[in-house]
């Protein structure tokens, strides 16, 4: 039986920086690879602890992969984060989607559409404290 060993979204935006920015400065991702394209970025690798995400751009994705381009769906990122209330002024200035709310299956909640686009879901266990303040 084949295994899968890791999965990681890419996510379509028509300019990688803006995305690229909310990635690192609000949630503490790193460049582990990156591509130019003209004047800017046309991809880019982020990594945060085992959490992959790639950015492409509309552009690049038609050069890269013409057969994909135009055909992808709708989805949620969903992401874990261990203090959602030390996120909160990162976050300000960004389309709050879902305001925060407790779940039904434990987690703290809030939905937000990054600048690209893309709704991703900010998530903490209601029964885990965030880490102490440093």
């Amino acid at each position: 039986m084949t295994m899968v060993v890791s999965g990681t979204p890419i996510l379509i935006v028509k300019s990688v920086e803006p995305t690229m920015k909310f990635f690192m400065d609000a949630l503490g991702f790193e460049v582990l690879a990156k591509a130019e394209e003209g004047a800017g970025l046309g991809f880019v690798w982020l990594q945060h602890g085992i959490v992959d995400v790639m950015i492409q751009t509309e552009e690049s994705l038609k050069g890269d992969m013409p057969t994909v381009s135009g055909q992808t769906g709708n989805a949620l990122m969903y992401l874990r984060v261990d203090n959602l209330d030390a996120l909160a002024p990162k976050l300000e200035g960004l389309e709050q989607v879902v305001a925060r709310r407790t779940t039904a299956y434990g987690m703290h909640e809030v939905v937000i559409r990054e600048p690209g686009g893309h709704l991703v879901a900010l998530a903490q266990p209601k029964d885990e404290p965030a880490p102490a303040a440093e």
